[in-house]
């Protein structure tokens, strides 16, 4: 008996009923044709290089071609995902399993998770591992102060905000002019109606400034 192989296109397999060519039949207005679909595991036939990738020979690997921006968006939010290309992506309209095959997908990363306006860093041993640190050792921490955003502030004493994303605006007389003891050369601050919240370390140079 000869079998003919199950014809996989774009990474699935789809079944269709239908009448054999020997009979004769009456489908009513009613009648729905079944089709089963199902997804196939992926294969390197359903992968093509990504944009700034270039194959090297018929069957080589995908390279980088031009510099590929590897760092987070700078509009990551915090606790979110962002995908960085492995070289690859699946042909357009290719449905193909990649969990149950080969997996080119994009590697997906976390969000960098800002806290009080800086993002701390720390090394730790992989689970799977035993391993003995010497009294000697330090551990490493990394931290950076991130871009102040609008979340880095909270109303100055003497304002109030208005609504709930609204401006801080003042609800009572703010004295403004120069204190009575400044010294000639000297420089005193007067509030903008904000100030960062306590313990926030965010850089006020590289984003939003409402510091006095």
């Amino acid at each position: 008996t000869v079998i003919r192989c199950p014809t996989v296109l774009l990474g699935r397999q789809v079944h269709y009923t239908r009448r054999k060519r020997e009979e004769e039949c009456f489908n009513g207005e009613m009648y729905e044709r079944q089709v089963f679909m199902q997804n196939c595991p992926c294969t390197e036939a359903n992968y093509e290089c990504d944009y700034g990738y270039e194959r090297q020979g018929l069957d080589g690997a995908c390279v980088a071609i031009r510099a590929i921006k590897q760092e987070a968006p700078t509009d990551c939010p915090s606790g979110g995902e962002y995908t960085i290309s492995n070289g690859y992506r699946r042909v357009a309209g290719d449905t193909c399993d990649a969990n149950q095959g080969v997996n080119r997908l994009p590697t997906v990363i976390r969000c960098p998770t800002v806290l009080l306006g800086r993002q701390v860093h720390y090394t730790r041993r992989k689970r799977e591992e035993e391993c003995f640190n010497g009294e000697m050792y330090e551990r490493q921490v990394f931290m950076q102060n991130c871009p102040c955003t609008e979340a880095n502030y909270e109303c100055d004493y003497g304002y109030e905000r208005q609504g709930l994303d609204g401006a801080c605006v003042a609800i009572r007389a703010i004295k403004q002019e120069a204190p009575t003891d400044c010294p000639s050369g000297g420089e005193y601050t007067i509030s903008n109606g904000y100030r960062r919240v306590a313990g926030d370390t965010c850089d006020a140079n590289q984003g939003v400034n409402r510091l006095p």
